[in-house]
């Protein structure tokens, strides 16, 4: 006569149920980090191009302030303005008697 028994579980069955979900979420864990990269490759990118920008930007600035400080634009600006170069200027110096009335 047979005996029905229920199925005993082996050790390998839980063994290889442990593989297969750790190789699920590894797998899962791949994707996840695979778009992480991207993403960052693509924000790189990004930024990359604005620095760029930004430093042509940077450039032509510096291009602006240079020839607004050429010392031939002086010149333009001050016979424009009409201005004279004066030959003996009169500074204000400290201590001077004209510095302490004004106190």
């Amino acid at each position: 006569m047979t005996f029905i028994q229920p199925q005993k579980k082996s050790m390998l069955n839980m063994v290889l149920i442990g593989l297969v979900l750790a190789l699920f979420v590894g797998a899962i864990w791949l994707v996840v980090l695979y778009n992480n990269v991207v993403n960052l490759n693509h924000g790189y990118v990004g930024m990359k191009d604005e620095l760029q920008k930004v430093q042509a930007a940077n450039i032509e600035l510096k291009e602006q302030i240079f020839n607004a400080l050429d010392p031939s634009h002086f010149k333009e600006f001050a016979a424009q303005k009409n201005l004279i170069q004066d030959k003996s200027p009169q500074y204000l110096e400290i201590g001077s008697p004209s510095l302490t009335l004004l106190r």
